[in-house]
């Protein structure tokens, strides 16, 4: 399959992990694993400083889970496997979780980092958030994602405000957590841009949808830019897909896909030369991570990875990094 890729693609470079991931930031470093990190953004600032956004979830006590998990708990004949995800979800997705979006910096990827008050919090308010991507936006910066939608701007990426231009999408409906999650931009040569995000399908399609602004504000969505068919029956969480981040590389651009409801850690990577088109036939590797993000420091690119809903993959809680190379096949 790779040889085909290589024929259509003869600049394709493979992403590989150079080394392992690395332990870098953990919420609350003086209570290791009682917080977790989910979805998050990196994002380097024009003095250099590394920020980092994430979800940030505390783990119940075992009094409360077994509490809010009775009922799951109970003898049935649905399958184990079935039930272990309903344990899993039932205690990090319930309401009252992601109501915090915590921020860090670092002047080096591999630390230290500090922690900083959070940018983002709804504890008291009952608000939630989704995955944060932030974007710089002429001489400030925009923060979106769910619960922020794109509302929020910051001078110094530390203090954040409601902007005074709302974000509009031109279709209504879209900004809820089933049609919108884990957004990542990026701005094309002619000033474009293109958001990706993880979203329910209308037609019941596995996809990866994409919509485009000419100034950060006013979103048209258009045609997924991915879709796969998968074996009927195929379960679909607020859509299959997750965590997708799109990288350029010289003339190619790399789409990074979570496919976390195969493999809680995994992510798959396409190649095209068209931004808002991808196929499954120009997949070229695996990589194991969950909610992939991507940056590129003093020449070199970096990969995270985070969560902690796979049973076998045990303290992984905080933001995990390893270094990326690129290969020619």
């Amino acid at each position: 399959m790779i040889d085909a890729v290589k024929k259509e693609f003869p600049d394709l470079r493979i992403p590989v992990v150079d080394g392992g991931l690395q332990l870098v930031y953990e919420p609350d470093p003086n209570r290791p694993n009682a917080w977790m990190v989910n979805d998050h953004c990196l994002i380097q600032d024009e003095d250099g400083l590394i920020h980092y956004f994430g979800i940030e979830n505390p783990f119940p006590t075992t009094t409360q889970a077994l509490e809010w998990l009775e009922e799951s708990l109970r003898p049935s004949e649905r399958p184990f496997i079935q039930t272990m995800h309903q344990l899993m979800h039932g205690y990090l997705y319930r309401p009252g979780t992601h109501f915090r979006v915590g921020h860090a910096v670092a002047r080096d990827i591999w630390g230290p980092w500090s922690r900083l008050p959070a940018a983002f919090d709804g504890e008291e308010s009952g608000h939630a958030y989704g995955s944060p991507f932030v974007v710089r936006d002429s001489a400030q910066y925009r923060a979106f994602g769910p619960g922020m939608g794109g509302d929020y701007v910051s001078s110094d990426l530390h203090s954040w405000v409601p902007s005074s231009d709302k974000t509009v999408w031109v279709e209504k409906g879209r900004l809820g957590f089933e049609n919108y999650r884990d957004p990542c931009i990026i701005q094309l040569a002619d000033g474009t841009y293109l958001q990706y995000f993880a979203a329910a399908d209308p037609h019941g399609r596995h996809t990866v949808a994409v919509a485009s602004s000419p100034d950060l504000r006013i979103w048209h969505r258009e045609e997924p830019c991915y879709v796969e068919e998968l074996p009927p029956g195929t379960p679909d969480w607020f859509g299959i897909f997750e965590s997708p981040f799109v990288l350029r590389r010289e003339d190619l651009y790399y789409l990074f896909v979570g496919f976390s409801h195969r493999h809680y850690n995994e992510t798959f990577v396409v190649v095209s030369r068209n931004p808002r088109s991808f196929t499954p036939r120009h997949k070229v590797t695996t990589l194991f991570t969950h909610a992939a993000e991507l940056i590129d420091v003093d020449g070199e690119t970096y990969m995270s990875s985070c969560g902690i809903e796979d049973p076998q993959w045990l303290n992984r809680s905080g933001l995990w990094m390893c270094k990326i190379k690129w290969l020619t096949p």
